[in-house]
């Protein structure tokens, strides 16, 4: 027994004393405020083995692509020194950040967590990545107007920047743009000079427009320039419908749209055919519930409501027809239904259905 003891003590001896350990200089590393203008940035971590056996390192895990790593490969015997170099790709990347390199080795502390941060100083932007699309002379950041959510309570105005990539002046002819009666346009300056900067403001009035849902109308926009002088750009947004703030009272007694479910899968289905499902929609509020209208994301998509007015408790028949014709493989169709529910004034239902060949 006493043999075995002290064979058991040699041997954990062994285990303890006869191994490498990567003893680094430091851990961490604070880059300070560095340039992405520069591309890169790197650091290497210093690093011995203070210990008795032989190291090696296997791999550097890093924690995000923009990081990358060299490192000693050779095996280092005890008192050899090494060093893990961490590379951070300063582009696209403004801002803080702190990055970590995790040190897989046989050492006995095989696996070292090393950090590094800082500071990225935005690099200047040219024109041409602030402002990618371009028309003719007009450089702008998108060949639309995105207004985003807006709500039935008022017009809205946006700004949208402009910028003249030419050597001659050209004017907006606001006279001649072709508009729907819903929205205007202004611009400041009139007159755009050469390589000079302006702004485009929409206004938007969706009590005009009378709908809900996703919009997008089509605009002719022109100027003086002696080619490319007209140019197409769509206005998008989605209208909701506007409700004055409630009290918890007033919310507990409103209308509220529910359904009986309000997902259907057709499965398999062939082509060209037309197939409906009805949708239950219900009041479960304790007021009036009005139906303002139905909107599906395609012309294949159409339905049939039995009414628009729920009584408290009362329920009503949705049909949606789908027309596959020219449809193939999965499809996936949605209609939004929009009410004067205040909880969720706009609602969705969805069909899915596999056409076959």
């Amino acid at each position: 027994m006493r043999l075995y003891i002290f064979t058991c003590f040699v041997i954990v001896s062994e285990v303890l004393i006869g191994q490498g350990i990567l003893n680094f200089q430091k851990e961490i590393h604070d880059f300070g405020r560095i340039k992405e203008a520069d591309g890169s940035a790197e650091y290497s971590f210093l690093f011995v083995n203070s210990g008795d056996q032989n190291v090696k390192i296997s791999d550097v895990n890093v924690s995000c692509g923009c990081t990358s790593s060299l490192w000693s490969k050779e095996e280092l015997m005890p008192g050899d020194s090494g060093i893990v170099t961490a590379l951070f790709n300063t582009s696209n990347r403004p801002g803080d950040f702190v990055k970590s390199l995790h040190v897989i080795s046989d050492a006995s502390n095989s696996k070292i967590a090393l950090l590094i941060e800082g500071y990225v100083i935005p690099a200047p932007k040219s024109v041409q990545n602030e402002l990618p699309t371009k028309m003719g002379a007009l450089r702008m950041k998108y060949r639309f107007f995105n207004l985003g959510k807006i709500t039935t309570e008022k017009r809205v105005t946006r700004e949208f920047e402009a910028y003249n990539d030419s050597d001659s002046a050209f004017t907006f002819l606001q006279e001649e743009m072709i508009l729907p009666d819903f929205i205007s346009m202004e611009f400041e300056p009139t007159e755009l000079q050469p390589k000079g900067r302006g702004l485009i403001r929409i206004t938007y009035d969706p009590d005009v427009n009378d709908d809900l849902g996703y919009q997008t109308n089509q605009i002719i926009l022109k100027t003086s320039e002696s080619s490319a002088g007209e140019k197409s750009i769509n206005v998008v947004t989605t209208i909701e419908e506007y409700f004055p703030p409630m009290t918890e009272e007033e919310l507990e007694n409103a209308p509220k749209l529910t359904f009986a479910k309000n997902s259907y899968d057709f499965k398999k289905v062939a082509k060209n055919d037309t197939i409906e499902i009805n949708f239950v929609l219900i009041n479960s509020g304790k007021s009036e519930l009005n139906i303002r209208g139905t909107k599906s994301n395609c012309d294949c998509t159409t339905t049939l409501l039995e009414k628009d007015t729920l009584q408290p408790g009362e329920k009503v028949n949705m049909k949606v027809i789908f027309n596959t014709k020219g449809r193939r493989g999965k499809q996936f169709k949605n209609v939004t239904i929009f009410s004067n529910d205040p909880h969720a004034s706009s609602q969705m239902v969805m069909i899915k259905a596999e056409v076959g060949n």
